[in-house]
């Protein structure tokens, strides 16, 4: 049987907020990641997403 574990870690410090999210699964190649983050650097700036 597979234990699926997904974490998710908040920390709020006004006015900013940090999200994580972590699991265990078979992950993100790394020529990819730049492709699949790209959406969140265009909805929030490229100088709020890190």
């Amino acid at each position: 049987m597979i234990q699926w574990l997904i974490k998710c870690l908040f920390l709020i410090t006004k006015p900013d907020l940090a999200l994580g999210v972590e699991d265990n699964g078979i992950g993100i190649a790394p020529e990819y990641k730049e492709q699949i983050f790209d959406v969140l650097k265009r909805f929030y700036g490229g100088d709020l997403y890190q």
